[in-house]
């Protein structure tokens, strides 16, 4: 308000906030330094040629304070007199692995062996501590809360113990094997399932060595081909996965005792047999190189087997005292193609110029569900979405993509515009639901029973291409990257795309797909919304001028760098490259440029 100083806000505690008296009435800010130490020592054992023992330890630690201020005249703390918290934070990573080393050259079978064996421990603890006030004053020049809300003080640890055996063998140079076993131990589960093995092994034939392959040598320079299986192990789903933990109720959970009322405690719902999900992996790869090597590259067709899905889960009704629990959920496959191409296109003695091409095609589906309690059970709801209470969008079903969407067939009309939720478009006299989305069971009724899965969140496609070119001492560099074939839920427009989100009370924005659509009101689920996400960016562009044997420096370079310079997509919304697939007001990326300076002495 340029006459009376100030922000312009709605009167109203449900209207939408003035965005910029939120900035400019809000402080948010915070500092931190982090070191990175390591050291490492290798003893090579005098009495066996070949035995080494090396012991690595690395210790990161991170340490920040923070401070939000957020002053009284901002009108969602104007009758809290504003707020304040401070937080302090701690982040140490601990891990220590030591390991024995065994190489044996057996030149009389034209055969090397390589055998290590070793152990390794990760620790890492997270420490906060915050405090946070109402009702502020101006105290010796700076604000201070009169009215302590609270303190809350968590610390958390997790352990990651593994022991660990490799053996790599080659014959001849023709042939490598490779084999090994881990067995990892996890402080995130409990104790019957803390402990997980898991195994691989490999190999390679380079077809060139042999001798009825040497006509080959006249095109390529290399020929390899590969065969690979691998079980591998997550854990990484948060902490005290099997631990319940007890929070305060809500004050109408409070019991009365006289004239005082007791706040309840709360526990969280647990899977206590919870445990490590695995993936099991057979690849077939192939590496080549021709001209020279001037064209070399990759190309690996896999399949992946999940196992024990880890995923944060609805359980059945009266099972659990929470609505959501970490838990193993079933079976997911994964195949598909990756290939790798790298071409010197020019080599010269002022100009080089080089490119990347890489290309991934994959297919997933969720093969297997366990929820053994519900007989009528189908898919498990996720991908939670803003308009209403506990709406979501996305399932987990069997013989169906990871995430797929859900939701109602949207009718077009003949332009292939979504009808109005406003008109008797099947002319029986009552405007409603069967006007505008398809009674898929025809009984007359449009409700759960009638959404549809018509949607993918995760690419089929993904391409990447890198340009490197040199002149003389200047090296410019580019990268570009697309996904296709996957969809994107407009959130933001699906929750305010519709005309009655403007009432009496207040006045709120409105999605521009309003006047699209024609929506009087919100239709949340309707197949309108999940559209094509793909897209091709421009990731990154580095211009830089080295030096060497610059004065005391042996090397100097001059960089500039530009990230996120251009999207191309269809979609209308900010950014096409939204977690999960669900556009809900995300924060846009930052297009950042940087210069910088590197030097070696």
């Amino acid at each position: 308000d340029s006459e009376f100083g100030g922000f312009f806000e709605w009167n109203d505690a449900l209207a939408t906030n003035n965005p910029v008296s939120t900035i400019e009435l809000t402080d948010n800010k915070g500092n931190s330094i982090r070191t990175l130490n390591s050291l490492e020592l290798t003893y090579q054992l005098p009495w066996l040629d070949g035995l080494s023992i090396t012991s690595r330890g690395s210790v990161d630690y991170q340490s920040g304070s923070s401070r939000l201020f957020i002053d009284p005249l901002l009108r969602s703390n104007f009758v809290n007199g504003g707020r304040l918290s401070n937080a302090e934070t701690t982040n140490i990573s601990k891990q220590i692995e030591t390991y024995a080393t065994y190489t044996k050259d057996l030149s009389s079978i034209k055969s090397k062996l390589t055998f290590t064996a070793g152990h390794s421990y990760l620790d890492t603890e997270r420490d906060q501590d915050v405090d946070f006030g109402n009702g502020l004053e101006m105290v010796d020049g700076e604000y201070q809360y009169t009215t302590d809300i609270g303190k809350d003080s968590f610390l958390v640890i997790n352990k990651l113990a593994s022991f660990f055996g490799r053996l790599n063998y080659t014959y001849d140079e023709k042939y490598l094997l490779s084999a090994s076993l881990r067995r990892d131990g996890s402080s995130r589960f409990g104790p019957n399932n803390r402990w997980g093995t898991f195994s691989s092994f490999a190999f390679g034939w380079r077809i060139l060595q042999e001798d009825w392959a040497s006509g080959l040598s006249n095109t390529f320079d290399n020929l390899k081909l590969r065969v690979g299986y691998g079980v591998t192990g997550n854990e990484r789903f948060g902490d005290y996965l099997y631990n319940t933990f007890y929070f305060y109720g809500t004050p109408d959970a409070a019991y009365q005792f006289g004239d005082q009322f007791v706040p309840t405690l709360r526990g969280t719902g647990v899977d206590p047999d919870v445990k490590w999900e695995e993936t099991s992996s057979i690849n077939f790869g192939l590496d080549f190189g021709l001209f020279d090597n001037r064209l070399s590259g990759s190309i690996d067709v896999y399949q992946k087997f999940t196992d024990d899905l880890l995923f944060n889960a609805a359980p059945s009704a009266f099972t659990n005292i929470s609505d959501r629990i970490t838990t193993n959920i079933g079976e997911m496959t994964n195949k598909g193609i990756e290939l790798s191409l790298n071409t010197v296109m020019i080599d010269g003695d002022s100009w080089d110029w080089d490119m990347g091409f890489n290309f991934t095609y994959n297919n997933n589906e969720i093969t297997k569900l366990d929820n053994t309690s519900d007989s009528i059970f189908i898919a498990y709801e996720t991908g939670g979405i803003s308009g209403d209470v506990g709406q979501t969008i996305q399932v987990l079903q069997q013989g169906e993509v990871f995430n797929a969407f859900r939701s109602y067939e949207h009718i077009l009309d003949a332009n292939g515009n979504p009808l109005n939720d406003t008109g008797d478009h099947n002319d029986d006299g009552i405007p409603n639901n069967l006007d505008i989305y398809v009674d898929q069971n025809g009984d007359g009724v449009i409700n759960e029973d009638d959404l549809i899965l018509n949607g993918n969140p995760n690419p089929k496609y993904i391409l990447g291409i890198t340009n490197n070119l040199r002149w003389n001492n200047w090296d410019l560099s580019a990268t570009l990257r697309s996904n296709i074939g996957m969809n994107i839920y407009n959130n933001v427009a699906s929750a305010a795309g519709f005309y009655d989100r403007l009432d009496d009370r207040k006045t709120n924005n409105i999605h521009e797909s309003a006047f699209v659509n024609d929506f009087t009101n919100r239709q949340l689920k309707s197949s309108v919304y999940i559209r094509d996400g793909s897209f091709l960016k421009l990731d990154n562009v580095t211009l830089s001028y080295s030096l060497r044997d610059a004065g005391v420096f042996s090397s100097l370079r001059f960089y500039t760098t530009a990230s996120n310079l251009l999207t191309i997509t269809g979609y209308e919304g900010i950014d096409p490259e939204v977690a999960g697939g669900i556009d809900n007001n995300q924060y846009p990326r930052s297009r950042t440029f940087l210069m910088g300076i590197s030097a070696n002495f």
